[in-house]
């Protein structure tokens, strides 16, 4: 009888309360993501202002290195 009483009602009070804190969980998990995206775009334009001019001029210091 309790089965009744007091575990289905908890039980769909628990799905409630799962729900209604869906919207909260759903706009974390959307900040983290933009958050995600915006630091890949920062450590993209820092890989290409850093990284990328040593790779060209090591291509460009290797062609010139080639006997003529």
């Amino acid at each position: 009888m309790s089965f009744f009483t007091e575990t289905i009602p908890s039980f769909i009070a628990s799905i409630v309360q799962w729900f209604s804190e869906l919207p909260y969980k759903i706009g974390v998990a959307i900040g983290e993501l933009l958050g995600k995206i915006i630091q890949f775009g920062l450590d993209c334009w820092n890989w290409v202002t850093t990284e990328l001019p040593k790779i060209i001029q090591g291509v460009i210091d290797w062609f010139a290195q080639l006997p003529r």
